[in-house]
């Protein structure tokens, strides 16, 4: 079984301004981490997507692994909408592939103790423990994650299932099924479409890692 690794960031710039200092430390801190766990050597394909300017791509650059290519979405994008777009296009001549997808969690919320401890258990259950979601998805699931969140659990909250805040494995034949999305928001509710993206189309059989509201709740990633 293959593996790629999607990655989305920006690092300086957007609305609103993002703080290069932290967003720096926070890229290099998530690469170093796939780095040490082994993910970034096992991963045969890494892709870097990148929003923002010249000087985004540049930084982004210099802190990726090596192996990575990057897709830079440029200045116009302002969301991970151009980011899953490609990841749906690339999963329909990928479909035997395992991808891990995430982001540079809370980079608009700087030391910000929830989502720092959000982004920390996503991170706990995706990142350092692969290994474990791609057995689980090798003996059936179709994806696996932290915080898979439904309406029968949490009502008018949830449209789509999804998993809350955006860090999963999934079998590339599964995100192959998904449908396009618009590559820009257009309203309040776009913003989440890349996040609900994951739940548009048949129900997904699911391992969920921390099944609890986002950083509510001790990450059970070693359950």
């Amino acid at each position: 079984m293959k593996l790629a690794v999607w990655y989305h960031t920006r690092l300086i710039g957007g609305e609103p301004p993002i703080e290069p200092d932290f967003s720096i430390s926070l890229m290099t801190e998530q690469m170093a981490t796939m780095k040490r766990t082994g993910l970034e050597d096992s991963a045969q394909d890494i892709v870097i997507c990148v929003n923002g300017d010249s000087e985004n791509q540049v930084m982004a650059r210099a802190i990726a692994p090596r192996k990575a290519r990057f897709i830079d979405h440029g200045t116009e994008s302002k969301s991970l909408l151009p980011t899953v777009n490609a990841l749906r296009e690339w999963s329909l001549s990928h479909q035997d592939w395992l991808v891990c997808f995430f982001h540079i969690k809370g980079v608009t919320h700087p030391w910000d103790e929830l989502n720092t401890r959000w982004r920390e258990c996503m991170e706990k259950c995706v990142i350092k423990n692969w290994r474990r979601c791609v057995a689980d998805i090798e003996s059936g699931c179709d994806t696996a994650g932290a915080h898979w969140l439904t309406r029968e659990q949490y009502g008018s909250h949830v449209t789509f299932p999804f998993w809350g805040g955006q860090f999963f494995w999934a079998k590339a034949s599964f995100l192959a099924e998904l449908p396009a999305l618009p590559n820009a928001p257009t309203c309040r509710q776009d913003w989440f479409l890349s996040e609900n993206w994951i739940g548009m189309g048949r129900r997904p059989t699911v391992k969920d890692y921390a099944p609890h509201w986002p950083g509510i709740g001790a990450c059970g990633a070693n359950r």
